[in-house]
C-alpha cells in the first residue's frame, strides 16, 4: 500500500470494505479485520478514516454514489416519464444482478438499528438514489402516495435477489426470471397493472354514489 497514492489506497480501503460490510454488516465487521484483509496496520487505516463510523459512511457513499450516477443518465437519456421509469428499472436492476456486493450491503443496511446512522445515510447518501423514483412516481402516479410508491416500485427491484437462496427451493422458480431484461420488464408490467388498476378503482369509489 505505501506505494500506492493516497487517492487510491482509500478506494482500496473502500472497496475492501464493501465486500466485508456487505457479508458481515457494521457490527460485524472491525478497523483491524479491514487492515488484515488488505494486509496493513491498522494505523493505516486510522490514517485515512478516524473511525469505523466514517469508514462505514464511506464506503456506502461510495457505493451509492456511483449508483445514483448511473440511474440519472439512465432517467435523462429518455424524455416521457414511463420511458424513464423502464430505464432507471432496467439499470438498477443489472447493478443488482451485477454487483452482488451492493445488494448485500443494502440488505445489511436495511437491518441496522442505528437511528442516528440511517439518518445520515438517509439524508447523505440514499437521498439521490431515492429522489430518482420518487420523481418518477408522483409523475406516474399522482393519485397514489409518492413515498409509499416509490418504497414499493425499489423493493420489487430488490427483494428477486434478496430472496433468490430461498426462492430456489419454492413451487415455480425459474432462475431466468432473475435475468435483468426479464425482471425489469415484469416489474414494469406489475407497476403498470398495479397504478391502472388502483387508479380505476379510485376513480369508481369516488364516483358511488351513497345509498
Amino acid at each position: 500500500m505505501a506505494k500506492q497514492s493516497r487517492t487510491n489506497i482509500r478506494d482500496s480501503i473502500l472497496e475492501a470494505s464493501t465486500v466485508l460490510f456487505s457479508k458481515k454488516g457494521y457490527s460485524g465487521v472491525s478497523m483491524r479485520d479491514v487492515a488484515q484483509h488488505l494486509g496493513c496496520t491498522p494505523a493505516a487505516l486510522y490514517y485515512h478514516f478516524k473511525d469505523k463510523d466514517q469508514l462505514y459512511l464511506g464506503v456506502i457513499q461510495h457505493v451509492c454514489h456511483g449508483v445514483s450516477a448511473s440511474l440519472k443518465r439512465a432517467k435523462d437519456s429518455h424524455g416521457e416519464p414511463w420511458d424513464q421509469l423502464s430505464a432507471v428499472l432496467t439499470e438498477l436492476i443489472r447493478t443488482l444482478s451485477a454487483n452482488e456486493s451492493f445488494w448485500r450491503l443494502l440488505q445489511q443496511i436495511l437491518m441496522d438499528e442505528n437511528e442516528e446512522r440511517m439518518r445520515q445515510l438517509g439524508n447523505s447518501v440514499f437521498h439521490d438514489i431515492f429522489s430518482i423514483f420518487y420523481d418518477l412516481a408522483s409523475k406516474i402516479g399522482p393519485h397514489l402516495d409518492p413515498h409509499q410508491l416509490t418504497i414499493s416500485m425499489m423493493s420489487l427491484c430488490l427483494f428477486p435477489f434478496q430472496s433468490a437462496n430461498a426462492a430456489s427451493f419454492l413451487p415455480g422458480f425459474d432462475p431466468t426470471n432473475l435475468q435483468p431484461d426479464k425482471l425489469s420488464s415484469h416489474v414494469l408490467n406489475f407497476i403498470s397493472l398495479g397504478i391502472n388498476d388502483d387508479a380505476t378503482n379510485t376513480l369508481s369509489l369516488k364516483n358511488r354514489k351513497p345509498k
